[in-house]
């Protein structure tokens, strides 16, 4: 019995000398914590790296995909900025009518 409470204290020194753990230093670490613990978080995280790559290869394949995605890519942004300046309109006409 005390050679096993001896190994984990010199486990515990050895980890308290190496200093602070990622989540120590890490002010998210707990919130992010939970992310990795879960199964789905993985193909969650590997959706993204497959389109990116699917597209890749339509591009090789059949270049117009290119064109078809850069106008896409410009009509969302458009959409985009649209909505963000009617919401700053919409901001700066309630703060002129709270008094500010």
């Amino acid at each position: 019995m005390n050679d096993q409470t001896e190994a984990q204290n010199e486990s515990n020194s050895k980890q308290q000398d190496a200093g602070p753990g990622p989540e120590a230093m890490c002010p998210m670490a707990s919130m992010c914590g939970g992310i990795f613990k879960r199964s789905s978080s993985r193909f969650l995280l590997m959706v993204p790296g497959v389109l990116l790559v699917l597209i890749g290869i339509a591009i090789v394949i059949q270049p117009q995909v290119l064109v078809w995605l850069a106008a896409a890519v410009a009509i969302l942004l458009g959409a985009v900025m649209l909505v963000m300046a009617n919401l700053m309109y919409r901001f700066g006409a309630k703060a002129k009518a709270a008094g500010g």
